[in-house]
C-alpha cells in the first residue's frame, strides 16, 4: 500500500495556537502558514524577516506604523508569504476572490489608528488565508485517501519513470516499488508522489537524499495526468534518461 500524507497536518498542528480566533480549523491553518513562513526563514539564512515592502520612501500611516514595530513587521512579512503561497492552492477564480478580497482588507487596514489595530487587522487576514488554504488541502487530501485512484497513478507514475530513465530499477532504485512511494498534497488538485533514494557521499564531501517522482493532477476524482516526472541521485544530478548514456 501507498504511503499517503494524509491526518499527520491535523496531528502536527496542534490547538494551542494564540493567534487564531476559531479553536478548530483555524489553529490548524495558522500552525500550517507558521510552517511556511519558517520555510522562508531557512531560504533566507540570517536575513530579517520583515514586512513585505520597503521601508524607505512615501510610506502610508498603517505602513509607518508596520515599520516602526517588530511584531508588526514579523507579521507582515508572514502574510504576505500566506498570501504568494496560496496562488498555487486555487482556481483562477478563487484567486480572483482572493486578489480582490485583499485589496478590500488593504482599505481597512489603512484605516487603523494605532499599531494595536493594525496588528490585530494582519491576524485576522493570516486566519483567513489560512482557512482556504486549509480546505484546499482537505480537497486534494481526500482525493489521496481514494486508495484505488492513489494506486493507478502510482502505477502510471513508475511506467513513466521506467521510460524516461533507461535501466533504472537494476542500477538505480532496484526496482521500483510501488509500497515506498509517498504521496502527499502540493497545491490545487495536485500531488506529489516519490521515493526516497537515500544520501550518499558525493564528491564534494557533501551527502544529499536522491529521489524519484512525479506530480499528479487531478481535475476530478477520477482522473489525471503526470508532469514533472523525475529522478534524482543523491549528488542532485538527473539520472540518464534513455539514449543518453
Amino acid at each position: 500500500m501507498m504511503r499517503v500524507f494524509g491526518q499527520d497536518h491535523e496531528r502536527v498542528f496542534g490547538q494551542d495556537d494564540a493567534l487564531a480566533s476559531h479553536p478548530n480549523d483555524a489553529n490548524i491553518t495558522m500552525r500550517l502558514l507558521i510552517a511556511l513562513a519558517l520555510l522562508l526563514h531557512v531560504a533566507t539564512a540570517s536575513a530579517r524577516f520583515g514586512p513585505s515592502f520597503s521601508c524607505d520612501g512615501k510610506l502610508s500611516a498603517a505602513e509607518q506604523l508596520i515599520c516602526a514595530n517588530d511584531e508588526a513587521s514579523y507579521l507582515d512579512g508572514f502574510l504576505s508569504l500566506s498570501y504568494r503561497q496560496l496562488r498555487e492552492w486555487l482556481s483562477a477564480e478563487e484567486w480572483k476572490e482572493v486578489v480582490a478580497e485583499q485589496r478590500q482588507w488593504l482599505a481597512e487596514r489603512d484605516r487603523c489608528p494605532d499599531t494595536a489595530c493594525v496588528v490585530t487587522r494582519i491576524k485576522e487576514r493570516s486566519n483567513a488565508l489560512g482557512q482556504r488554504y486549509s480546505t484546499a488541502w482537505k480537497q486534494v487530501e481526500s482525493q489521496l485517501a481514494d486508495q484505488a485512484f492513489v494506486n493507478t497513478a502510482v502505477t502510471a507514475g513508475i511506467a513513466a519513470l521506467r521510460k524516461k530513465y533507461d535501466g533504472i530499477d537494476d542500477e538505480w532504485f532496484g526496482p521500483l516499488d510501488p509500497a515506498q512511494f509517498e504521496c502527499n498534497p502540493i497545491g490545487y488538485h495536485k500531488a506529489r508522489c516519490s521515493m526516497s533514494l537515500g544520501h550518499a557521499s558525493c564528491n564534494d564531501g557533501s551527502r544529499g537524499p536522491g529521489f524519484a517522482g512525479f506530480d499528479v493532477i487531478t481535475p476530478s476524482s477520477k482522473d489525471f495526468k503526470l508532469a514533472k516526472v523525475e529522478a534524482i541521485d543523491p549528488c542532485g544530478t538527473e539520472l540518464p534518461t534513455r539514449g543518453r548514456r
